[in-house]
């Protein structure tokens, strides 16, 4: 895919907070792809953050993707995902820091399909050790506590699909 990012559109220093904004496009891989016939999807993303302290941080992040085809006559309208994140972090001293990712997605669907409009919110914790400036690992548990179509205050599946994950984080260049 191409990614085209600008940041330090806005500093703490000067401005009260720090913004970044990036625009993907990508090709969908070939399981998408046998799955929901889209070629490509584009996503503007803006990033914003704020240190409160000297340990503790917050962000947030606002994303749509649009998913498109490349032969527009079949295709009515593209697939659409909204998401808004609050991430709070904490450090524990410059090398370690724990964080708890909260995301509201809403995923819009074509005309065509039985369901229109899902929503869910994503709530990802995760623990983070920086050997120095280039190179960080981090563990995390990503889960769905609510997802709007299952109709239920919290999601039946919330603790069985939920799934550990591990980082690695290196700066090449």
């Amino acid at each position: 895919g191409l990614r085209y990012n600008r940041g330090n559109i806005l500093t703490q220093d000067k401005h009260g907070l720090n913004l970044m904004a990036e625009m993907r496009v990508s090709k969908i891989n070939p399981e998408i792809y046998a799955q929901t016939g889209y070629d490509f999807s584009y996503s503007p993303r803006i990033n914003i953050s704020r240190d409160l302290s000297d340990k503790f941080s917050l962000s947030s992040h606002l994303r749509w993707t649009a998913y498109d085809k490349f032969n527009m006559e079949d295709s009515k309208r593209p697939n659409s995902e909204r998401r808004i994140g609050l991430s709070p972090r904490y450090s524990f001293s410059d090398k370690f820091s724990a964080s708890i990712g909260m995301t509201y997605f809403h995923t819009w669907y074509p005309a065509t399909a039985s369901q229109r409009n899902h929503e869910k919110i994503t709530f990802v914790p995760s623990l983070d050790y920086s050997f120095n400036n280039n190179l960080s690992i981090g563990m995390y548990w990503d889960s769905t506590p609510i997802a709007s179509s299952d109709k239920e205050v919290l999601a039946k599946d919330f603790g069985q699909k939920a799934s550990w994950g591990f980082t690695l984080i290196a700066t090449v260049f």
